[in-house]
């Protein structure tokens, strides 16, 4: 009763086939052949290459509108074994575009073109081109193109055609997406790929994101191809500081600090590695101090490590810049540096930097460095064994002995104290700080004497505070 049921309900004219065959088939069962599983998807397109080799053209050329509008999950397969099975592909095609003309813009769906340009390719490459180059005539089908030239193959005649449709601006970046994926830019050279990169870059915005997602799908396992790509990567550094992510680009941050991880750790003599390490710095600099409610991109954020750690020396006079100016680009620059790692971490990113330069720094601006610095590294020293007992971190321990009668060193500590995440009782929380300020009771300088005295006394009061808590806690419980 139900094969008789399904029977029933199987389209009995050309028009609703198509429909339910090519443009939203419904989502098929696993079904098996000879002993072999085929998978829907495999269900589904079989039919559809079925239906091409058996559809009559004359019957087919009056419902061609409704292949070119609209949802089409199968259209391309459909177009492409189309051109297989009958051949005509070139009037075929030049109707298709031509019912195209007629379809409303926001509703035309290429894919049938695309799959019939495709297969027309593999034997007339050379009038496949000439139809691309015909479609480019008209602006209304710019938009085409990028996806024509994806279907046939993106080989190095066909990239000046790409190259001028981003110049030109005429087509959303979106449509170069595409090149990303399947890896359809491999069989390229690096000379032949870098000036489309290098003119999606210049275009900024969207553009930006995508030539950033198409260059690290291009060299993907092939990291040693970057270095054929200088003019490409510099124009890329260039323009990154004016450059705003969404939240859904997280690839293209992926792949950027991939990137600049891979160029930054070569050789420190390389030219490109040092424009890109002052570059990175010069936008960090700009964007802690720019008026930009956003602050510091996270395209940046996540290229800091790797910058402080091979080009600490050159970079760190342009961003300390930021430390020391005011307190909004200060916060920025901290919050950047810092980020959500907290204080509790084991390798602050700060700590890329060279121990004897920040220091150096400090004294050139004893009244903010030593500050900034104290916020940006954890007060205590991380703790690798439950036998040690706490104390201050060594870098921190000397910006109080050098700079403690600074306020604005010894306030920036206190913020910092209580940034650790913990568990369990705030007896312990609390008491850790007791001993490392305890440390500080004969210090030399009287205001750090002061300081260490006042907060000590300030820990053992919520010391005795949260045991009081617990004890009433545990009374309630067991009671």
């Amino acid at each position: 009763r139900v094969r008789n049921l399904i029977e029933s309900l199987k389209p009995q004219d050309l028009r609703n086939e198509l429909f339910l065959v090519v443009s939203q088939p419904p989502w098929d069962w696993e079904i098996e052949t000879d002993g072999k599983r085929i998978s829907p998807r495999d269900v589904t397109t079989q039919k559809t290459m079925e239906l091409a080799h058996r559809v009559p053209l004359d019957e087919l050329l009056p419902l061609l509108p409704g292949l070119l509008e609209g949802e089409q999950r199968q259209a391309y397969t459909f177009g492409f074994e189309l051109i297989k099975r009958h051949g005509h592909a070139r009037e075929l095609i030049a109707q298709a575009i031509a019912v195209l003309r007629e379809v409303k813009a926001e509703d035309r769906n290429i894919a049938l073109i695309t799959g019939m340009l495709a297969a027309y390719s593999e034997s007339h490459a050379k009038e496949a081109d000439e139809i691309i180059a015909s479609i480019a005539t008209e602006e209304q089908f710019l938009w085409m193109v990028p996806s024509l030239i994806g279907s046939v193959g993106v080989a190095a005649h066909r990239v000046p055609t790409l190259v001028a449709l981003a110049k030109s601006k005429k087509v959303a970046a979106g449509h170069f997406r595409q090149f990303g994926m399947g890896r359809a830019l491999d069989k390229l050279s690096p000379t032949e790929v870098g000036p489309l990169l290098v003119t999606l870059f210049e275009n900024g915005g969207d553009y930006w994101a995508i030539a950033i997602d198409l260059l690290g799908m291009y060299v993907y396992q092939r990291r040693d191809l970057l270095t054929h790509l200088h003019v490409a990567l510099r124009t890329m550094y260039a323009t990154v500081g004016r450059l705003r992510l969404d939240h859904r680009r997280t690839m293209s941050v992926h792949h950027f600090e991939e990137i600049t991880s891979w160029l930054l750790s070569q050789d420190e003599t390389s030219e490109v590695a040092r424009y890109a390490a002052i570059k990175l710095a010069e936008s960090l600099r700009d964007q802690a101090a720019g008026e930009d409610r956003e602050g510091i991109s996270d395209l940046i954020k996540g290229s800091i490590r790797p910058l402080f750690k091979f080009f600490g020396s050159a970079v760190w006079p342009i961003v300390g810049a930021s430390a020391i100016g005011s307190s909004l680009s200060e916060m920025r620059l901290r919050f950047a540096i810092r980020g959500f790692e907290g204080h509790d971490s084991a390798a602050p990113v700060i700590l890329e930097l060279p121990e004897t330069l920040l220091l150096t720094w400090c004294k050139s601006n004893p009244s903010t460095g030593p500050a900034f610095l104290a916020s940006v590294l954890p007060p205590l020293e991380v703790q690798t064994s439950d036998d040690a007992g706490p104390t201050w971190h060594p870098i921190v321990r000397e910006l109080i002995d050098e700079f403690g009668a600074e306020k604005s060193l010894r306030n920036a500590i206190d913020a910092s104290l209580h940034t650790f995440s913990w568990s369990g009782s705030l007896t312990t929380y609390y008491s850790r700080y007791v001993k490392p300020f305890d440390e500080l009771a004969d210090h030399p300088i009287d205001a750090v004497r002061l300081w260490a005295q006042m907060s000590k006394a300030r820990m053992e009061t919520a010391v005795g505070r949260e045991e009081t808590r617990d004890i009433e806690q545990d009374a309630i419980w067991n009671s």
